[in-house]
């Protein structure tokens, strides 16, 4: 019956029958009411969410506990935070639409030292091994998360695991997500963002653990029709980029146009990859482990016919023929460690090995090479386990480094990290019909020293935290503006983006609160503030919002029984005008510009948030303020051209089951 229904369910989603599940919240809303009939506390499922285990590689391999129960997943809190822009604390830039190329609006410290490709626009859309859940079912396990939103767009994943014996499970995941143009389409349904991905996992365990071996197989690719962003007659033709309210005044077309509305004019990132991890107990105190990770990475812009308009926005000619821009990535690395625990230690060694070859549009660029990594781990427990002092370096040979030291608390942490890292391949070099050029960038440098307190009492709580980066030679992409003398007077500036290193430091000083207060039994008020600046001989090269706002009023009950709760309230998120970095979709990178302004702008959302024992769901009016509180006179910009999303009636569940 159970499994039926969750077919049922599927194929709802995939026909987007929106109704089905107004109804079906509707129905679960007043069964929550009536708890004493619908949510009996003496449940007679054998199974359940205390029965369900799951643990990762990152538990394992640096012996940081076992499993934990599936229950312990199920809060509900910011469950209405469903786009990846919301999941990340709004501290990301997207394009507008959930699916969109992403990146931090903050500084982050980059983690690899060795070669990256510099395609990393889309990284967030694909699951990496450290995100990867590994199960241990009694019976068989199965979840659903489901997002239907914004005029067709809709957001699903399912999970199936069990066990085929007491020590082996195997499982697998399904990913999809399908996001609707809402500024300017063409029809009903023009999908501005079309993804798929594919999972299998297995997880298999000798009876006293000796040996432990976790494997996954990933196929995905996220396809995103790029639009360029919108402009208007008005807009387009002046050329002032401080004119951003014509917008809310004149006619808007889509900046990329194709000839024919049926050509591709689309950017993609399709990726496959097999991961390995296992790892052999010598004895108590010395494990042998080895991680096998072969991948291969396909970065692509696509298009069918440029117009004049569009090859203006591009920086290339109009063109009826098919243009692409292709740069392919494989890579294998291999990796022999060492572990183990003794006397509050725990040690880690490791040799790396990586093969890498890169395949871009021009032969003559091909890049073949190989890295070699050493590196050393250790964490120290103190005080029964509430304290811990972490240490750790890597050196790649090539000349790239990156060492850590940290100390966290109970109620207060510290931490002080350099890297020393490789270009990208595509600051480096890129020839392509849009794009053209070679460089010999130096290293970059980072160094960040951050720290945090966690005072709480019964009725506040409040976590301080502060970072200190600096960053030398740094490498960004720049907006390079040329004259075109082909075009009229009003088109002749061609805007593009280009990479550059920047010999001198810039500093970046960022603060953070947490303040979660209590007013009574059922009212929380939960409020995050970050505040940021640069500073430094470079500071012009990185433009950040001088603060930023989450905040979040509910009210928040639970059913006598235990088994349901359910939070309703208001949800805020407000930064500062910035000057944000604008974006080239034809090599996936954002931008600094100077021109164009994201002003300051509130978003208010209304929620409610529940959960019924192993089914919980979402309510959500996103952007409830934009008739009451609208945009004018300068718009609603979250990235340079592109507008930020619309209000919307949003719906989401996620269900489980265990048998």
């Amino acid at each position: 019956m159970r499994q039926t229904l969750f077919l049922s369910l599927i194929l709802a989603v995939e026909f987007r029958r929106h109704i089905c599940w107004v109804i079906l919240v509707m129905g679960i809303t007043p069964a929550f009411a009536q708890e004493s009939k619908y949510l009996d506390d003496q449940p007679q499922d054998i199974y359940n969410a205390t029965t369900t285990l799951f643990t990762t590689q990152e538990n394992i391999q640096y012996n940081q506990g076992g499993y934990k129960t599936v229950a312990e997943d199920t809060d509900i809190s910011d469950m209405h935070r469903f786009t990846f822009v919301q999941r990340y604390g709004n501290k990301l830039q997207n394009l507008g639409n959930n699916g969109t190329a992403a990146k931090p609006i903050f500084y982050v410290v980059p983690d690899n030292i060795g070669f990256t490709s510099g395609f990393h626009a889309y990284d967030i859309y694909f699951r990496s091994p450290c995100q990867f859940r590994y199960y241990d079912t009694k019976s068989p396990y199965s979840k659903m998360h489901v997002m239907l939103a914004r005029f067709g767009s809709f957001y699903s994943e399912v999970c199936h695991s069990r066990n085929v014996t007491p020590n082996w499970n195997i499982g697998v995941n399904f990913r999809n997500m399908m996001t609707d143009k809402e500024w300017v389409p063409s029809r009903r349904g023009d999908r501005n963002v079309i993804s798929y991905g594919l999972d299998f996992f297995t997880h298999y365990k000798t009876q006293k653990e000796q040996y432990q071996l976790l494997a996954h197989f990933l196929l995905a690719k996220h396809r995103v029709r790029e639009t360029g962003g919108i402009y208007t007659k008005k807009y387009c033709t002046s050329l002032k980029k401080n004119a951003e309210y014509e917008l809310w005044y004149h006619s808007m077309l889509n900046r990329l146009i194709p000839k024919d509305p049926k050509s591709k004019l689309e950017s993609s990132d399709a990726r496959k990859r097999f991961h390995l991890y296992h790892q052999l107990a010598l004895s108590k105190r010395l494990w042998l482990y080895h991680e096998l990770e072969i991948q291969k990475e396909i970065y692509q812009f696509e298009v069918d016919s440029l117009s004049r308009k569009a090859a203006i926005f591009l920086g290339g000619e109009a063109s009826d023929s098919y243009i692409e821009a292709t740069t392919t990535v494989w890579n294998a690395q291999n990796t022999l460690g060492v572990k183990g625990d003794w006397r509050g230690w725990f040690y880690s060694g490791y040799y790396r090995h990586k093969k890498i070859e890169c395949r871009p549009s021009k032969k003559e660029d091909n890049k073949d090479l190989h890295e070699h990594y050493a590196g050393l781990y250790t964490r120290y427990n103190l005080k029964d386990s509430t304290a811990s002092l972490h240490l750790c370096a890597e050196y790649l040979l090539q000349g790239g480094y990156k060492a850590c030291a940290a100390y966290e608390g109970a109620k207060f942490k510290l931490s002080c990290e350099r890297i020393k890292h490789e270009p990208s391949f595509l600051a480096q070099q890129y020839h392509g019909y849009h794009r053209n050029w070679s460089n010999a960038f130096s290293p970059p440098t980072a160094t960040q020293i951050s720290g945090s307190l966690q005072l709480a009492s019964d009725h506040v709580k409040l976590r301080p935290r502060a970072s200190l980066t600096r960053v030398d030679n740094p490498i960004f992409f720049f907006e390079y503006q040329v004259q075109d003398s082909q075009y009229a007077d009003d088109q002749k500036v061609i805007t593009i983006a280009e990479p550059r290193q920047v010999k001198k430091d810039v500093n970046i000083v960022t603060l953070d609160t947490d303040l979660e207060l209590a007013f009574g039994a059922h009212v929380r008020w939960h409020s995050e503030l970050t505040a940021a600046k640069t500073l430094g001989p470079s500071a012009e090269i990185c433009s950040v919002p001088s603060f930023l706002i989450n905040s979040k009023l509910y009210y928040t009950n639970t059913t006598t029984a235990g088994n349901g709760t359910f939070e309703a309230g208001i949800d805020v998120h407000w930064k500062s005008s910035y000057k944000a970095d604008g974006y080239d979709p034809v090599t996936q990178q954002f931008y600094r510009q100077d021109t164009f302004t994201v002003y300051s702008y509130p978003i208010i959302d209304l929620f409610l948030d529940f959960r019924i024992r192993n089914f919980s769901a979402f309510l959500k009016f996103s952007h409830c303020n934009e008739s009451w509180l609208p945009a004018k006179p300068h718009g609603y910009f979250v990235t340079p051209l592109y507008p930020g999303q619309k209000k919307a009636f949003d719906i989401g569940i996620n269900w489980s089951f265990f048998d």
